[in-house]
Order: C-alpha cells, then sequence, then structure tokens
C-alpha cells in the first residue's frame, strides 16, 4: 500500500511540474502521456469554468432585465386573454362539441377557459424566456417555449428547440423597446389566432 501511495505522490508532483518526471516514470512514455493529457483536461475545464462565470456576469450586468420586459408580457397577455375570449364565446355558441349538449352556456365557457394561456417570464443567465402556459395551472412549472430575449441588446427571437433561439430573420421579433407586438401575439396564440389579426394591435 505504501509502495502505491509513493508511486501516486510521485505522479502527482511530475504532473506539477511541467515536463519533469522521475526516472523511474520516464521508462513509461504512455503513462507520461496520460498525465500530460489528465493536466491539459483539468485545464480545459477551468478555463471553460472561467468563461461562463464570465457570460453569467456579464449578462448579470446587462442593460434588458425581467423588469424591462414584463410591460410588454402584461401586454401581449392582454391581448391573448381578450381573443381569447372572443373565441371561446363563438365555440359555445355554436354548440359543435358533444360535452355541451347536458351543459349550460355559461359550464361550456368555463370548460373552456380552462384551456386558456398566457405567458410566463423565466430568467436566465444570456437570455429572458418568454414561456406559455395554461392559465388554469396556476402552480406548473412546465411550458412550451415560445420567445427568447437576449439580454445584452433585448432583441426577440422565436426558438429552434426549448433554449435555443433562432436567429434567422423571419423569427426576428423586434426588440424589447420595439417590439413586433401583433406577430408576438400571433405566435403565441393556439386558437385564437384569427381574433387576433382582426385587432388592431401597435
Amino acid at each position: 500500500m505504501s509502495l502505491l501511495r509513493t508511486i501516486i505522490r510521485q505522479m502527482n508532483e511530475a504532473a506539477s511540474k511541467q515536463h519533469t518526471y522521475p526516472d523511474w516514470m520516464k521508462k513509461h512514455p504512455d503513462w507520461i502521456a496520460k498525465v500530460d493529457r489528465g493536466g491539459r483536461n483539468l485545464a480545459k475545464d477551468a478555463e471553460r469554468r472561467d468563461q461562463d462565470k464570465k457570460r453569467v456576469h456579464e449578462a448579470n450586468g446587462s442593460p434588458v432585465t425581467v423588469r424591462d420586459v414584463q410591460p410588454l408580457v402584461n401586454k401581449l397577455n392582454k391581448i391573448l386573454k381578450t381573443a381569447q375570449d372572443i373565441s371561446n364565446t363563438k365555440e359555445v355558441k355554436k354548440k359543435t362539441f358533444r360535452w355541451q349538449k347536458d351543459m349550460s352556456d355559461a359550464e361550456a365557457l368555463k370548460v373552456l377557459q380552462r384551456q386558456d394561456h398566457a405567458l410566463k417570464i423565466k430568467d436566465g443567465p444570456k437570455y429572458i424566456k418568454l414561456d406559455r402556459h395554461e392559465v388554469a395551472e396556476r402552480q406548473s412549472h412546465s411550458g412550451s417555449g415560445v420567445f427568447m430575449i437576449d439580454k445584452s441588446d433585448g432583441r426577440i427571437y422565436g426558438i429552434k428547440g426549448y433554449g435555443t433561439p433562432n436567429k434567422i430573420p423571419k423569427h426576428q421579433y423586434g426588440t424589447v423597446a420595439d417590439p413586433a407586438t401583433k406577430r408576438m401575439a400571433v405566435t403565441t396564440a393556439v386558437l385564437e389566432k384569427e381574433e387576433i389579426m382582426r385587432m388592431n394591435i401597435r
């Protein structure tokens, strides 16, 4: 056991001293290669951690914050609520669903309203995410991603997949200071897109 500890100690000492190895290790070039590779990997990991810390620090000091985004989200949610109310009322009047036969219009409307949705803000180190959640699921932490806002310049992007912004021009929605509100509302909408298209939104 003591021999093994001595070997480990000498290998660690060799790793800490660049290109300085005991004579017995020089007889095993493959051991030296492994020590060198391990040292390089440790250095890369440390560099990566430093870069991540730097990115988080820069993002935390960025000009765009959740507080800046909240008015836009409130406006979009108000538009969605108005459009959903119109859409739900139309669906109830159609009486096209089987479950409506034994319900009053008010009961049918409540059932449809449980499917209404709204945007919620989720903060991150580099991007602020806007996720779509069902309004009825107030305690739910799951949702589908819709937009991502770059904290460094306030640009609004659609998404390729959750957590990945889509930066091609047709998936850009302006900035927090000058958003494409109507396009954002239509993109967020599920069943009420037609109602939003008819609305006069600035």
